[in-house]
């Protein structure tokens, strides 16, 4: 684990690592609505699980500017997760394409490297694809640790079909 880590950030329970939103061609107000949305909604479905960890507290720890220069490589933010101990990690993007706009939520398993889930959302304005990154995370969160075996929110296991 890197040293100088705040208590916070040294939890007993798995740690969630909300990423900063990235996008070219979409003001810095913009990524950051669409970042704290995903904080928020990590939170909601999986806070009582694990340890969310913020992109304000990874700054925190790493300091800003490094932390800006690692959200423009996918591959640094990994090995930042790796160095944290971090079990997962949630990434966001923004895109246009043509007339529409493009959100999409990845979910990683950071000791494995390994991609858990994905989707994706498309707006006409910048408001409707804010409003769609709170849902797009819950769904994304959900299934991308039931994967783990990791039940969030308001998620409930049912119990597997009885002996045949």
């Amino acid at each position: 684990m890197l040293a100088g880590l705040p208590a916070a950030v040294h939890a007993a329970a798995p740690q969630l690592v909300v990423l900063q939103f990235t996008g070219s061609g979409f003001a810095r107000p913009i990524l950051d609505s669409a970042t704290a949305a995903a904080e928020s909604a990590a939170l909601r479905v999986a806070a009582r699980r694990f340890k969310i960890v913020t992109r304000d507290m990874l700054a925190a720890v790493v300091g800003e500017e490094k932390l800006i220069r690692c959200e423009e490589q996918a591959r640094c933010e990994l090995d930042l997760g790796v160095g944290l101990g971090t079990g997962y990690m949630l990434a966001g993007s923004l895109r246009t394409l043509g007339t529409r706009m493009e959100v999409t939520v990845k979910l990683y398993d950071v000791q494995k490297l390994d991609l858990l889930a994905q989707e994706k959302a498309y707006a006409e304005r910048e408001s409707d694809l804010l409003d769609g990154v709170e849902p797009l995370v819950e769904r994304v969160v959900r299934s991308g640790l039931a994967l783990r075996g990791e039940v969030v929110g308001d998620v409930r296991q049912r119990p597997g079909p009885g002996p045949a």
